[in-house]
């Protein structure tokens, strides 16, 4: 069997929260999450830990007069559970936020 280069043996599993919302934070906007892709966000666990989780698919952009919906996708830890409920977000460029985990 061949050695196809260092494989890694951390598991992740596919994480996706939507937003929709009728007003936006500005720095919440598909344009953002879009040119984030492939790059780390740190959620929030509990009040002291924190997981990375990286952007790895952002969902094309449905718009209308009064809102912008689209869905984005982390990968992270497989032996981290998140759950449902609000997390608090950051990353280097969007900066902090809250979004709804489902």
């Amino acid at each position: 069997m061949k050695n196809e280069g260092a494989a890694s043996s951390h598991k992740v599993k596919r994480r996706k929260m939507t937003f929709g919302r009728e007003t936006m934070d500005d720095s919440l906007t598909y344009e953002a999450f879009a040119q984030s892709l492939n790059t780390k966000f740190q959620v929030q666990l509990d009040g002291v830990s924190r997981v990375d989780l990286q952007l790895v698919e952002v969902s094309e952009v449905k718009r209308s007069s009064r809102q912008e919906e689209f869905a984005i996708v982390f990968l992270g830890p497989n032996d981290t559970f998140l759950g449902q409920g609000m997390r608090q977000f950051a990353h280097d460029r969007i900066g902090q936020a809250a979004g709804e985990n489902s």
